[in-house]
């Protein structure tokens, strides 16, 4: 993400989804603006961004959701950014419109990452062996696509730019993966679902059917990478 942002003089930011604070961080360092604000859900995540930013009164963090935003419309950015956080939207296209129509300024740049569809196929097929009576059905599986809301996007900003690469990572065994997923943000079941790996029976029984259908503990990331500048 920070490679493919252009180099432009940002006074003030906002960020969509900033977890623990990593990005924020390298956005404070990199661009130096004047002013960041960092939204998140989870009150832990901000919190623990918040320990890393005492004192400094140009980034301001609000916990919230970022569908729905706290903040005036007359607060407007040069530059929104979210990472791993979009594919969580519930209302997609309409959300990202709303966000840059009432918060990012006219000729502003918006710059976000976020997880697609053909996320942990792996995984989910290892699932679908282990537990076959069971509801695998994985959250990438619902992800948006942005190229579906290419017309809405393309209604807002200008040099819109869609770029998806498929990359992936091995793990010494299921529990490190399972760990990599709760910090990415990319979920292994649905909430509200029974936990299929409360057990070190269903781990075991998990891990033996990734090893026999891929032969080793990896799994595929599709990342979205999408930007462009508002109309």
């Amino acid at each position: 993400m920070l490679k493919k942002l252009p180099q432009m003089p940002f006074k003030t930011i906002l960020e969509l989804g900033c977890g623990t604070g990593g990005l924020t961080r390298k956005l404070h360092e990199r661009i130096k603006p004047e002013w960041i604000v960092a939204v998140d859900i989870a009150p832990n995540m901000l919190l623990m961004a918040q320990r890393g930013f005492k004192g400094l009164r140009e980034v301001e963090f609000i916990c919230c959701d970022a569908e729905n935003l706290p903040i005036g419309a007359d607060q407007r950015f040069d530059l929104i950014v979210s990472a791993s956080t979009m594919q969580w939207f519930s209302h997609f296209g309409q959300s990202i419109e709303k966000i840059a129509t009432n918060h990012l300024q006219k000729g502003g740049f918006f710059h976000a990452s976020l997880f697609g569809g053909n996320s942990l196929g792996e995984l989910s097929k290892a699932l679908s062996l282990a537990f076959p009576e069971r509801d695998t059905t994985m959250p990438p599986a619902i992800f948006p696509d942005p190229l579906r809301k290419f017309e809405v996007l393309t209604s807002i900003f200008s040099d819109l730019y869609i770029g998806k690469r498929l990359i992936q990572r091995q793990y010494k065994d299921i529990l490190e993966l399972l760990r990599i997923l709760k910090m990415t943000g990319v979920s292994p079941r649905k909430s509200r679902r029974p936990a299929l790996l409360s057990s070190p029976r269903g781990l075991e029984r998990l891990q033996r059917c990734y090893l026999e259908q891929f032969g080793a503990i990896r799994a595929s990331f599709e990342i979205i990478l999408m930007s462009g500048k508002r109309k």
